[in-house]
């Protein structure tokens, strides 16, 4: 009887063994279907609304710094304004021709223009020019002088001098020079 007892109880040990990782099995095999996949879409979904929280705060940054920009564009518009008159219009340099003719005329010196030439370096588009001066070297120089001040971005890139003469070599008084400028445009 002890034997029979004993052998029922193995067999009830075994029994409950197997229903124990029968129960196990189910349970990985529960989890691994239904309770994982739901993990990784909320922890999927988490991340994307971090990541949508994220770009709208960033949108809102924006926002709100191109409202006080636009705020504060009604002060900065004269500075804007003064900043861009002194660009030379690439289209039309008629005005720009103008202001240096009539320097020129302003300041006693004869001068011929010739035609720019186009180019652009780095973010700057600028124009060169080359000026034909004829007058007194103190005029030129003047002229030289008025053309850094003016109201437009000049630079003198170079300036050649030379006495003017007549056939005979003669001084006829006069003083050429050939005065090569850059004028920066927009």
């Amino acid at each position: 009887m002890v034997r029979d007892i004993r052998g029922h109880i193995n067999f009830l040990v075994e029994e409950i063994y197997i229903a124990i990782s029968i129960f196990f099995l189910a349970s990985v095999c529960l989890i691994t279907l239904f309770v994982w996949p739901t993990f990784q879409d909320i922890e999927k979904e988490s991340f994307n609304l971090v990541s949508q929280k994220t770009a709208l705060a960033v949108a809102k940054d924006q926002y709100s710094d191109t409202k006080a920009f636009e705020k504060k564009y009604n002060g900065y518009k004269p500075d804007l304004d003064k900043v861009d008159a002194l660009f030379i219009d690439s289209q039309n340099p008629v005005a720009f021709i103008k202001f240096i003719e009539s320097s020129a005329s302003m300041l006693d010196v004869s001068l011929e223009i010739s035609s720019p030439s186009f180019s652009k370096d780095n973010s700057f588009s600028y124009e060169k020019l080359l000026l034909s001066v004829l007058g007194e070297f103190s005029d030129i120089i003047k002229f030289a002088k008025y053309l850094e001040s003016a109201p437009y971005l000049i630079k003198i890139e170079n300036i050649s001098i030379k006495n003017n003469k007549n056939e005979k070599g003669l001084s006829l008084g006069k003083i050429s020079s050939e005065i090569s400028i850059i004028v920066y445009s927009n």
